[in-house]
């Protein structure tokens, strides 16, 4: 989660100035809201799927888990 926050930080507030730059000061108010609602999903989608792979990353390290159950496949791969 802390990689799609800093990535969203480094590049996407830039996005977002570029968007208000380009079509809020220009008037174009539904352009802008397009462009930000757009960034936005996808930082959302970055967030889940990043806290999706590290809960993911716990299940298969977790001695509970070990003691009783064998993940036989995973993302194309097998794990013991």
């Amino acid at each position: 989660m802390y990689n799609s926050i800093l990535q969203f930080i480094e590049k996407d507030t830039e996005k977002i100035g570029n968007l208000a730059m380009d079509f809020l000061l220009n008037g174009n108010m539904l352009r802008f809201e397009e462009g930000l609602l757009e960034t936005l999903i996808e930082f959302g989608r970055k967030i889940y799927q990043e806290t999706l792979e590290s809960l993911e990353q716990t299940i298969r390290e977790s001695a509970f888990r070990k003691e009783d159950y064998y993940v036989e496949h995973c993302c194309g791969q097998a794990f013991l």
